[in-house]
């Protein structure tokens, strides 16, 4: 029962890992049969002997450059791949302190702040950010697309047609 709904739940999964290898390991599989049924029923005795030789031969050059040495050269590059996308993600952060710094004023108490922000804009201008942020990434990203199809900022996708008499 359990072994059904996991590989239920791993075929229906669209990013799944075995998806992606599932080709590459039937080629393989498929290749490795081929070359052992040639081995066994298609060479004979000198013929099966040049051919170990060879796999010997491949098997030394195989151990000359270690397979850990090239598999920590492709996490580098994939964990430096996603710091870049996280670090290219827009911080609502910056512009908040940057808003603080730059529209200035002074400000006796916490009550006199809090006003002066809603009269400067402060809130609007983060509101608005974080707003055009959603936009963006909601084009990209089919979650947040699903999670609002519509937002009260955008007219209505009929809006933009011209209606046929």
């Amino acid at each position: 029962m359990y072994n059904e709904v996991s590989f239920h739940n791993l075929c229906r999964w669209r990013g799944s890992l075995y998806k992606l290898v599932w080709p590459d390991t039937c080629v393989y599989c498929l290749l490795y049969f081929l070359c052992s049924m040639v081995y066994r029923f298609g060479l004979d005795e000198e013929q099966r002997r040049i051919f170990e030789h060879v796999a010997l031969y491949c098997d030394y050059f195989r151990n000359l450059i270690p397979i850990s040495f090239v598999l920590g050269f492709y996490v580098s590059v994939v964990v430096q791949r996603w710091w870049e996308q996280y670090l290219s993600i827009p911080w609502p952060d910056s512009l908040a302190l940057l808003c603080t710094a730059y529209i200035g004023g002074r400000v006796r108490n916490t009550k006199e702040y809090k006003r002066r922000q809603t009269a400067t804009g402060h809130k609007v201008l983060i509101r608005l950010f974080v707003e055009t942020n959603f936009l963006t990434t909601s084009d990209r990203d089919r979650t947040a697309k699903q999670k609002a199809p519509s937002h009260p900022l955008l007219p209505p996708a009929e809006a933009g047609r011209k209606k046929k008499r």
